[in-house]
């Protein structure tokens, strides 16, 4: 009952604050759990959330299984083509908090204010970021092959949810080679041309399937 227990406090006693900054409070898994778990996170009314999160141990019990962790947004180059894979990077030691609710949850909100309400990254085109850790070996891998087109050749990205969810190199107007990311670590990598694929995870692999599709076709593709 911690995460529950938790969560009611800041909604009960942060109610005010919750308001003057029109966020709302929610549960969420950890996606890098060690001992905390879980997570409670704050989002703006555009859906956006905030880099500011409560960290709970569902081995503990009540504020005491609970800390503050501030985050930064990191901007990592990806390749030529401009883009960045956008993170989010621990700024600080968890500020661990006290069975004392009120005085947790006033923490937090003085938190919150002192972050300067910074966003988690969120996928952008435009900006070119890309925050899943599977893109940027994704985006090199093709880089790679289109070096060795002659035609004229063009990326084209997918989006799920708001999140870019598949590239594809085309050559001449005809995709070639489209990567996908699929479950948890993985991408599919298909050779369009010649209706192949390969499921690989881990960015070495994902670099080799890709290369490896594409010159299985390199004197049937167009313009390679």
């Amino acid at each position: 009952m911690t995460l529950k227990s938790v969560l009611d406090d800041i909604r009960k006693y942060g109610r005010a604050k919750l308001k003057e900054h029109g966020l709302e409070v929610r549960p969420a898994r950890n996606d890098d759990p060690g001992l905390y778990d879980d997570e409670i996170v704050f989002r703006t009314q555009a859906g956006r959330t905030l880099a500011v999160k409560v960290q709970v141990s569902s081995y503990g019990s009540g504020w005491g299984a609970a800390a503050i962790n501030h985050y930064v947004f990191k901007e990592v180059p990806v390749g030529r083509l401009g883009f960045k894979h956008g993170t989010l990077e621990g700024a600080f030691e968890p500020i661990f908090l006290t069975n004392d609710a009120k005085a947790s949850v006033d923490r937090i909100m003085r938190e919150i204010e002192k972050s300067g309400f910074t966003l988690e990254p969120v996928d952008d085109l435009e900006e070119r970021i890309v925050t899943d850790f599977r893109l940027p070996a994704i985006i090199t891998g093709l880089e790679r092959v289109e070096e060795l087109l002659t035609g004229v050749s063009e990326f084209r990205f997918a989006k799920d949810s708001d999140i870019v969810n598949r590239v594809s190199l085309y050559c001449d107007g005809e995709e070639f080679i489209r990567a996908e990311l699929t479950g948890e670590h993985k991408v599919t990598v298909t050779n369009v041309l010649r209706g192949e694929d390969k499921t690989v995870a881990g960015d070495a692999w994902i670099r080799d399937a890709i290369r490896d599709l594409a010159l299985a076709s390199y004197s049937a593709s167009p313009g390679i």
